[in-house]
C-alpha cells in the first residue's frame, strides 16, 4: 500500500477467489478504513486498486470489489481498477458488472 496525492494504492493479487477472498477482505478492509479517514468525503478523491496481476477471479472476488465499490460509492468517493487484467476484465463483462466497476466493456470480436 502506498500513499500518494490524497490516493492509496493496493495490489490485488493474482487469484482473488473464494479462497483467497477472506484475507483479501481483511488486507482491503484496512486499506478501506484509512483510505476514508484521509480522504473523509469528497468525490474527487478515488481508491485505486492495481488489477493487472489478477490471473484469476470468481464470482466471491467480483463480489468483494463490487462491495467496496459500493461503500465508497456512498460516501461520495470512487474505486478505480488500475491496469485491469484480461481475466478480470473477462469476468466483468460475462457477468455484466461493467458499470458498477467503472469499466468500459470489451471491444467486441469482429
Amino acid at each position: 500500500m502506498s500513499k500518494d496525492n490524497d490516493t492509496i494504492d493496493f495490489e490485488l493479487p493474482d487469484d482473488v477467489g473464494i479462497y483467497e477472498v477472506g484475507e483479501l477482505y481483511r488486507d482491503l478492509g484496512g486499506v478501506l478504513q484509512a483510505f476514508i479517514d484521509a480522504t473523509g468525503s469528497s468525490g474527487r478523491h478515488a481508491l485505486r486498486l492495481g488489477a493487472q496481476r489478477v490471473a484469476m477471479i470468481d464470482t466471491a472476488g467480483l463480489q468483494l470489489l463490487l462491495a467496496i465499490a459500493a461503500e465508497l460509492q456512498s460516501r461520495g468517493l470512487a474505486l478505480r481498477l488500475i491496469a485491469p487484467s484480461s481475466a478480470l476484465r473477462g469476468v466483468v463483462d460475462r457477468l455484466g458488472a461493467n458499470a458498477l466497476l467503472d469499466l468500459p466493456p470489451l471491444a467486441q470480436a469482429a
